[in-house]
């Protein structure tokens, strides 16, 4: 018989076809085949195309390095009353110079602030904040300083592995306790505010958790890159029951200030989404927390310096000047908060920015009223007095709105509104108290300095029985200021957008702009409703006047529902940039997500709007990816239902490719991934994932991956099951510290099939459930190689054709039976990998998320591996 590896490769994907069949039905089943294979090659390269946008596109990392000007020293401080697993923890204190000498000798008079490092995170990475407060102490605030203290987790990885999230909790709570009792009686702290990164957020919130602690411990939680919603992936039961719990925890109740801020598009570990909060807490993104306005990886938000000089400012603004402790007024720390992290109307201190209610008004500055010019610039540098510029308000449609700006602006009360309007020394005032407006303005992104903004409804203003808006210039400033009045029509503008429409050509014409003076534009996209649309914005600028002002202008795309501002910066004369979302849902009805655009030129501009397929693509891997393994794993149990249809029709199994290729009811797997991903990943049904087409996108690339997958492993077989053979029997033979047992072993498990199942239990039970069940995935391999090498044996012996067939059945049923071992070892590799890296700490993984699942499938085998399974029913 003529060696045919064609039958191994596919199978026996010609199983079924006899000699007499015609020349139409073989060449029908071999197109079939080709289309199959077309179409799963382009779904894989559709995947990795859409994988690679969803890793790459994204913003360069801005972000300037934060630096220590004297060497950084970790302090170690002993925590009693610790034993068992949490013993492996330490405390440390952070300090430079001369601050570590004291340290060292146990004089603690600052205000102490506890860092929890994330997952496999560094107690060092405290260093950036600390260093950058111990800076601001000794130039700004020498009556106010800091001592940071930061915990080494040993790097576990505490998102792989939920048991350890109790540990952790557990040893921040005698953090705490020891903390307290470093400082002296007159200075004893009130409280101490917490930065946590990532999974640190969660062992933060966990503490509150524990009876009989008080809260007032922990007034302030400041989480980086946090999950908060759901983990990633929900590893196990433990971190399941973790984020049941901190569901239930009421923080507003317990008077606890939380603010959440993301990374945004450049973390590709942790969706922005994840860390949204409640309305009693604050969430942000880097890119709209003002002075940052970019995005950070989920490192790098630890480092970042433009957003670790946030930090460092709103913590010093939350410092009571009296007791010098951190305030006990939850309302006040919130809204020191709010003004750094979400709306910053002045400047980089709260307590010196809070605009006064009203101010009196210099009687002797310079009045300039502006004249009925819809738009105007005041630039003038001549004038050594004080100016105020004067906007009447009127009640025409066309004076509805106006959007006023300032550069190099650093006045904290600019704009107000006044009533009065009276001559005096040859020009016209307004007298006595004016109502301060300035709260309402906010600092914008700017390429040429200190930029402010504020939208003002001239009408409400008129309806009130104020008379003018009052623009403050301070004497002899290069401040310049600019502004407009318009109607809502002209300017506010609704776009109806459609993600397909948008495809089609000539639907790109967006919004034109041909009046070189006009500043502001809002435009609400109305049907922009899903997280997976991305509008890529191209823009162009023509017949510009100015070039040197071509610089500044600037495009915001807000969603009033989330603070997730994203801005871009038009420079030059074209450019483009894309539009996402990064929540999900919790979108109120009729509010739709806006751009806004701020031009400074003297142009006209163009937009031009189209869908961006590859990165919605992208949108959905980042959220859902979670999806993509469930319909792979179904996809194989719908592989092996096939084969097992097989054999109850008396046939041999059919090759793993062709029950793939041949799977009926695939779309049914639709709703159990749905359940699947609920249960395990903690992805629900969310706004947008029940749209079909999403539902067959996941499907699609699910089986098409499980298809790639069954070659793949089929070639793992064929060209290095020898290998995998030889590195099974030297673990076991290690294991066992026997030489003899790594060549008994082989043959033991086939005269007794129990053996092997039995030792694997056995080191399930001492050692990691993953680990034993990593060790059968390997065997399960090795043997498919045996199986391998007796099926070539076979052919080169020429053996009857029945003995071929049933000895190729069950190689197919088994490589289908090693596809589902494959995958379910991988869902239970987090663990696996917590066991490997821990090793130092004991063999034994107590407690073990997977002892059940391997004592499940490992038990499974003392079925699966007696000789002649499967067996035909008759």
């Amino acid at each position: 018989m003529k060696l045919n590896l064609k039958d191994l490769a596919l199978g026996g994907a010609t199983d079924g076809i006899s000699s007499s069949q015609n020349c139409g039905s073989v060449a029908l089943r071999i197109v079939k085949g080709v289309a199959y294979h077309a179409w799963f090659l382009l779904l894989a390269i559709s995947l990795l195309i859409i994988s690679r946008d969803f890793l790459t596109n994204h913003e360069e990392n801005r972000c300037a390095m934060t630096f220590m000007y004297e060497h950084p020293q970790y302090i170690k401080q002993k925590v009693p009353n610790i034993d068992g697993r949490i013993s492996q923890y330490g405390l440390y204190v952070y300090g430079e110079g001369v601050q570590a000498d004291s340290l060292r000798m146990g004089i603690f008079t600052g205000i102490p602030i506890l860092f929890i490092p994330g997952n496999g995170g560094s107690y060092k990475q405290v260093r950036s904040v600390a260093s950058v407060m111990y800076r601001k102490h000794l130039e700004k605030f020498p009556r106010v300083h800091f001592d940071f203290f930061t915990v080494d987790f040993q790097e576990h990885l505490s998102a792989l592995y939920g048991p350890v999230l109790e540990d952790q909790i557990a040893f921040i709570q005698e953090c705490i306790k020891r903390i307290i009792s470093l400082y002296p009686e007159d200075r004893k702290p009130t409280g101490i505010p917490i930065i946590a990164h990532s999974m640190g957020g969660i062992v933060a919130k966990g503490v509150l958790l524990k009876e009989n602690f008080p809260s007032t411990l922990i007034p302030v939680i400041l989480t980086q890159a946090t999950p908060h919603i759901t983990p990633i992936v929900k590893t196990d039961f433990y971190m399941a029951k973790m984020y049941n719990l901190l569901k239930e925890l009421n923080i507003s109740l317990l008077k606890v200030n939380v603010v959440s801020i993301m990374g945004g598009f450049r973390d590709i570990q942790v969706p922005s989404h994840l860390g949204e909060l409640g309305n009693s807490s604050i969430y942000t993104v880097s890119t709209g927390v003002p002075s940052v306005w970019m995005s950070t990886d989920h490192l790098c938000i630890v480092w970042c310096k433009q957003l670790v000089l946030v930090l460092a400012r709103a913590l010093f603004d939350i410092v009571d000047p009296v007791t010098r402790q951190i305030s006990s007024n939850y309302t006040f720390r919130n809204q020191v908060f709010y003004y750094h992290f979400i709306h910053r109307s002045a400047g980089k201190r709260f307590t010196t920015s809070a605009h006064p209610k009203s101010v009196m008004l210099n009687r002797d500055a310079k009045w300039v009223e502006l004249s009925v010019q819809r738009t105007w610039t005041y630039n003038s540098m001549s004038s050594k007095t004080h100016t105020y510029l004067l906007l009447p308000l009127y009640a025409d449609q066309k004076y509805e709105l106006s959007t006023i700006e300032a550069i190099h602006h650093e006045e904290r009360d600019w704009i107000f509104v006044c009533k009065a309007y009276i001559p005096y020394q040859g020009q016209r005032i307004c007298d006595g108290e004016a109502e301060n407006l300035s709260d309402k303005g906010s600092i914008i992104p700017s390429l040429m300095g200190k930029r402010k903004l504020v939208h003002l409804n001239l009408h409400e203003l008129k309806n009130a029985n104020w008379t003018h808006v009052i623009i403050s210039k301070p004497a002899s400033s290069r401040a310049g200021i600019r502004g407009e009045v318009y109607g809502r029509e002209e300017r506010f503008q609704m776009k109806y957008v459609s993600f397909w429409k948008a495809m089609l050509p000539g639907y790109h014409s967006f919004l034109q702009m041909h009046e070189e003076h006009n500043i502001f534009f809002n435009v609400s996209l109305v049907g922009f409703r899903h997280f997976w649309e991305v509008y890529a914005i191209s823009w162009e600028a023509f017949d510009c006047l100015d070039k040197d002002e071509l610089m500044a202008s600037l495009a915001q795309f807000h969603v009033p529902w989330s603070h997730e501002d994203t801005y871009f910066h038009l420079v030059g004369r074209s450019g483009s940039f894309s539009l996402k979302l990064q929540s999900i849902g919790n979108r109120p009805a009729g509010v739709w997500p806006q751009l806004h655009i701020l031009l400074r030129s003297h142009c006209k501009f163009s937009f031009r709007l189209r869908s961006s397929l590859i990165e919605s693509g992208g949108q959905v891997l980042r959220v859902h990816w979670p999806h993509v393994l469930v319909y792979i794993l179904l996809s194989a149990c719908l592989a092996l239902r096939k084969q097992l249809k097989s054999l109850a029709e008396g046939k041999h199994p059919i090759s793993l490719h062709v029950a793939l290729l041949n799977s009926d009811g695939l779309l049914l797997l639709i709703l159990p991934s749905q359940i699947i991903s609920t249960i395990y990943f903690e992805q629900s049904i969310v706004e947008g994932i029940e749209h079909g087409i999403l539902r067959l996108f996941f499907c699609a690339i699910g089986h098409s991956l499980a298809y790639i997958l069954s070659y793949g492993l089929w070639a793992a077989v064929f060209f290095h099951g020898n290998t995998v053979n030889s590195l099974f029997r030297k673990m076991v033979g290690r294991l066992g510290r026997s030489s003899l047992l790594e060549e008994l072993l082989p043959e033991a498990v086939n005269s007794v099939p129990i053996v092997l199942p039995a030792g694997l239990l056995f080191l399930a039970f001492m050692t990691s459930g993953s680990f034993a069940l990593f060790l059968s995935l390997l065997f399960y391999i090795s043997k498919l190689w045996r199986y391998h090498e007796m099926y070539l044996e076979a052919l080169l012996q020429e053996r009857d054709k029945s003995a071929l067939d049933a000895m190729l059945g069950e190689f197919n049923f088994h490589l289908c039976l090693c596809l589902l071992w494959t995958l379910n070892t991988f869902l239970v590799s987090p663990s696996l990998v917590f066991w490997a890296i821990n090793l130092k700490g004991g063999i034994q993984l107590r407690p073990d998320p997977a002892f059940l699942i391997s004592l499940t499938f490992i038990s499974s085998l003392v079925f699966l591996w007696r000789d002649g399974t499967p067996s035909m029913s008759p």
